[in-house]
């Protein structure tokens, strides 16, 4: 179960994380009374780039806006297809790498669109990963212990 809040406030978030908590212990406690492992696993996705942006695409989901680099970054001649943006992990010609050395590149829309701070709500989503990869959007928006008991 993931829960997506990368535009929520560090509060949100952390209140996000503590209505989780009582829900995954109860997954972990049951698992280890079988001794299995738990049968699902619980996070929340707090970036608009990285694993967040590839969540997001691989569940159809719309992306957000990178946040802008912690370092300059200078357009690079490049070919395309040699090369994956961090921000939607597309490619392209026009490219903007670090220029302080990181391994970090933007594509010219990521670069144009970083740190424009659009705004979603919080958003659930349970990942099948035996069952290939299928994805299950939940509710949007408070994300309460009773909202993630009956998604579950």
């Amino acid at each position: 179960v993931i829960a997506l809040c990368e535009t929520s406030s560090r509060a949100a978030q952390e209140a996000i994380e503590e209505r989780m908590t009582p829900t995954a212990k109860r997954f972990i406690d049951e698992a280890k009374a079988k001794g299995e492992d738990p049968s699902l696993a619980f996070a929340i996705g707090c970036s608009s780039g990285g694993l967040c942006n590839r969540i997001r695409w691989m569940a159809g989901l719309p992306s957000l806006p990178s946040s802008k680099h912690e370092h300059p970054l200078e357009k690079q001649e490049s070919e395309e297809g040699a090369w994956q943006c961090d921000g939607c992990a597309g490619g392209g010609a026009e490219r903007y790498s670090c220029t302080e050395g990181c391994d970090f590149d933007f594509c010219g829309e990521c670069n144009a669109n970083a740190g424009s701070g659009k705004e979603l709500p919080p958003k659930l989503v349970i990942f099948d990963i035996p069952d290939d990869m299928a994805c299950y959007e939940g509710p949007e928006g408070d994300v309460t212990e009773e909202v993630l008991a009956k998604f579950v």
